[in-house]
Formats: C-alpha cells, structure tokens, sequence
C-alpha cells in the first residue's frame, strides 16, 4: 500500500506514520515546515515540507499521484481561538480543505481515505438536545466536515472519518495538549481543584493502530466513534496528581456555577477583544460536566486497536510537561 499522511510529523500522523513503515507500507508525509524540535525522520519516510493551504487541487492531485491511501490527520482543533467570527477559520481548515483533498484524491485514483475527526460529531448525533453544532463553532466545522465526506464516498472511492476521542500520550518535541492543565495544577499550593463529568480516552499508539486498521481493513465509507477507556475527570485528575508527587494535596470538585462564571468572564474578555473560541465557553459547561463516554461497542475491534497503559501515557504527559517548564526540554 503506498499511502500520503497529511499533517504526517503531527501528534497523530506521525504515529501512523511510523506504523505503516514498520508494516512495510511505503509512506510520504505533507507537513507544515515547522518540524517537532530534534524531530528525527523515519528511515523509508519521504517527507514533502509545506502548508497545504498554499498548494492548488491540482499540485496535491500531484504529490498524490501514485497513492492508493491519503490520510489526513491535520485541520484545526478546538484549542485554536482567533478574530470573530472564528468558524470563518475552522471552516477553511476542516472543511474546504477537505472538500479540496478529497478533489485531488479522486483526481489521483486513491481507493482509500481516512479523516481524523473528533467524537464530538457522535455525540451530536446521539444527543441533539445539546445542540452541539449550533453553539460550538468547532463542532459545526466537523458535522459539515462529515457531510462534504459522506457525500463523496462511492464504489472505488472510500472515505472513513475515525471521530476519536481525547488521546493521550506523548511526541517528542511537541507540546502536549494537555500542558496547561499540568501547568495549573503545578502551581496550585493547598489544594487541587478538578471539574465533574468524565471523558472516553485513546491512547497515541492505540489512534495510531485505528488508522491502519482503517486502511488496512474492510471498513466501509462512514462515521465511526473511536474510544478505548472511559474515565471520570476525578480520577484523571488524581493521576496527574500523584504524577505531579503532590499525593497529599486534597482534591477538590469545582461547583457547575463556578466553572460557568468563568467561562462568562473568558467570554467577555474575547468580546471586548473581538475573538472567539472553537467552543462557547459558557454553553461548554454543560458538555464538560457530561459523562463523555463511548458505548462498548464501538468499533475498536474492527480496527485491531489493542491494550494499552493510558495511566502510564497520562504520568508520561506530566512528566514531559514539568520537563518544558523548567527548561529542560524544548518543543514546539
């Protein structure tokens, strides 16, 4: 199988990356010019440096010539903010550029197309009371991102949007997304203070092991929620803790109201600015105090997604976090 990884030296992609090459696959990667610091290039990989936005339908119908699998694992998550009105910017990442890549795919003959999404359009579908869309400017980027997908697939033509859930894990010379929450409770002297509901959870090597199984297995064309562990925001709490060896702070569990105020005053703040988030960070409370979790019957088996130590990919994200705060490591 020869396949394109776009977003290839990314905390997923380069993940794939690395596990199509152990499986004999020959891989290129498309990736933004700023490389993960120290980053090391796999033996095998051909790696193409530029933005992708900059490139026509007809220059990625180019560097696709001769694949028969794209992967994109690239687009912008919710942690981006920016000038109002930010979807303007999501859309154009998670949904243009994915109208123009499928394009260029067809253009290239791929059989195979396989979309990192996010399992926030799952829970769009199953729980539309929370109208997730309409008031979460990411989310919306990624149910309209599943539509232009689903409107592609045809015989010969195949595209499979793995909606994944939080993943946890470490890249080498990336900063972890998970960095701020290890910086804030660091700094938090008498007590560690953590919000209700909880989270469905993969591990890097387990999203990693979802793409090849997508592309290597009989998946059909669709949306497929993908989620290995669910775990309260308690307990992932208390293992940051202990990771942090603050064992004998007491934890604390943060009022609904309290964590809403704060959210109305990050929001005021970007009104007064003119900036927005991939999330409305007051209705965000109510999706952050859910149970986030995936039924069991998900498509992990499908995949061939095995067992993994998510509390020890949890530890490993302190732990290379406390490295970048005092210096002792770089990452981009």
């Amino acid at each position: 199988m020869n396949t394109l990884v776009i977003g290839g030296t990314g905390f997923i992609g380069d993940q794939a990356v690395r596990m199509l090459l152990e499986q004999g696959h020959r891989v290129k990667a498309l990736a933004l010019p700023e490389l993960p610091v120290d980053y090391e290039q796999p033996e095998g990989l051909e790696l193409i440096q530029n933005d992708i936005s900059g490139l026509s339908e007809d220059a990625l119908a180019a560097i696709l010539v001769g694949c028969d699998s794209l992967v994109y694992a690239a687009g912008i998550d919710e942690r981006v903010d920016g000038k109002a009105p930010i979807y303007d910017l999501y859309e154009m990442h998670n949904v243009e550029m994915v109208k123009r890549i499928l394009w260029a795919a067809k253009a290239a003959d791929v059989k195979k197309t396989v979309i990192c999404g996010s399992y926030y359009t799952y829970f769009e579908r199953t729980m539309p009371e929370l109208k997730l869309a309409k008031w979460h400017p990411y989310v919306r980027s990624l149910v309209e991102q599943e539509r232009v997908c689903l409107a592609e697939n045809e015989p010969g033509f195949s595209v499979i949007v793995l909606e994944f859930s939080p993943i946890v894990g470490v890249q080498e010379g990336r900063k972890p997304s998970w960095f701020y929450m290890v910086d804030s409770f660091s700094n938090m002297k008498k007590e560690i203070v953590y919000s209700g509901g909880g989270i469905s959870l993969l591990t890097r090597r387990q999203a990693g092991e979802a793409i090849v199984g997508a592309l290597e297995g009989e998946l059909e064309g669709g949306c497929y929620p993908v989620g290995k562990y669910n775990e309260s925001w308690s307990h992932i709490t208390e293992i940051m803790r202990d990771a942090l060896n603050l064992s004998d702070r007491k934890m604390r569990l943060i009022p609904k109201f309290m964590y809403t105020a704060g959210g109305k005053r990050l929001k005021k703040v970007q009104r007064r600015n003119g900036y927005e988030s991939g999330f409305d960070m007051v209705k965000y409370t109510d999706i952050h105090y859910l149970n986030k979790y995936l039924p069991e019957e998900t498509t992990v088996d499908l995949l061939g997604i095995t067992e993994d130590d998510y509390e020890a990919e949890i530890q490993n994200i302190v732990t290379y976090s406390m490295k970048l705060l005092s210096h002792k490591k770089k990452a981009i």
